[in-house]
């Protein structure tokens, strides 16, 4: 007794009678035959939100093919004739959402269903330093970026750069920055987000001002001519002035520390006199008194003065006035 060939999967029966002259003749004889052989293994599958890869087993007697809908899956064969393994490969979720599909996979007349699940991924996002603070003469930091998504750096003011202002995953940032021309501290924000997030991570970026300090801050003469010196103590660039006649300066500017030296001339008159040197670096101006005045503030804060005194002259009287 022989069969043919089952070209389905599913099993096939039969049943034999003999029979004479319309009467059965003893027993009848049921046969079955068996399904082509098709399975795969496993059934479903589970990925993190990275990228990933499993292997799919197909047990088939026949020819087979696979039906993939879903862009972030990929197969490393979509067809074959017998038993094979196929490399299943996810792509990374860039999204919160969890994302399901399936896979067909059919043989002759039988489907069946690979159920694909990838999990949505858990944003992380951290910095290894919320302020950054640098020196007048400016330089650069380093910014150190924990992250396994996409984020952008922004607010980056006027007088810092960044070597990058965007990137996916684990980053160090140069921040730059200029000198500081003035003597006021300055401050800005640099705002860290993840992308499509509303709720940055804030990082304070801090610059130390000039210096500039004076020794001494006064200076008083006798009525003769003489010259004092002033010390300078700075870290910019700073300019010297003086609106009084009787005044003349060594030097009007230099950068760091210096000195000036003060020069009156001598005083011909019976009245004190007062003047003023002022020093001046980046934002720090002054109202020079032209008189004995009080020295009055400007725009942002006054600069280091010096005030000078010069005694009235001493006449003496003649014997033949009196």
């Amino acid at each position: 007794m022989s069969a043919t060939n089952n070209a389905s999967t599913q099993s096939r029966t039969a049943t034999i009678r003999v029979s004479q002259e319309g009467l059965t003749i003893g027993n009848s004889i049921s046969l079955e035959q068996a399904g082509k052989a098709f399975a795969i293994s496993p059934q479903s599958m589970l990925f993190e939100d990275t990228a990933g890869l499993q292997t799919l087993e197909i047990t088939a007697e026949e020819a087979w093919s696979i039906s993939n809908e879903a862009t972030w899956i990929s197969l490393s064969a979509t067809s074959g004739a017998t038993h094979a393994s196929v490399t299943v490969s996810v792509a990374e979720n860039e999204s919160e959402t969890g994302r399901e599909s399936t896979v067909n996979v059919t043989m002759l007349d039988k489907t069946l269903h690979l159920t694909i699940k990838q999990k949505g991924k858990v944003f992380a996002l951290d910095v290894d330093s919320k302020e950054l603070l640098f020196p007048a003469s400016g330089g650069d930091k380093s910014l150190s970026i924990s992250s396994n998504t996409y984020w952008t750096l922004t607010g980056a003011p006027g007088w810092a750069t960044l070597s990058k202002e965007s990137g996916k995953g684990d980053a160090t940032v140069t921040v730059s920055a200029g000198e500081n021309p003035n003597t006021t501290e300055r401050t800005d924000t640099l705002y860290l987000n993840l992308k499509d997030k509303a709720d940055p991570t804030l990082i304070v970026l801090k610059q130390q001002g000039k210096t500039l300090k004076l020794d001494p801050q006064s200076l008083t003469f006798s009525d003769k001519s003489d010259t004092q010196t002033i010390r300078i103590t700075s870290d910019g660039a700073w300019t010297a002035t003086t609106e009084t006649a009787w005044i003349t300066l060594s030097t009007t500017s230099g950068t760091g520390d210096g000195t000036i030296d003060v020069s009156v001339t001598e005083n011909i008159s019976d009245a004190e006199r007062y003047g003023t040197v002022s020093v001046t670096l980046g934002d720090k101006t002054a109202i020079v008194p032209r008189d004995g005045g009080a020295l009055g503030d400007g725009p942002e804060q006054s600069p280091p003065v010096a005030d000078l005194y010069q005694p009235r002259r001493k006449f003496r009287h003649h014997p033949l006035d009196q």
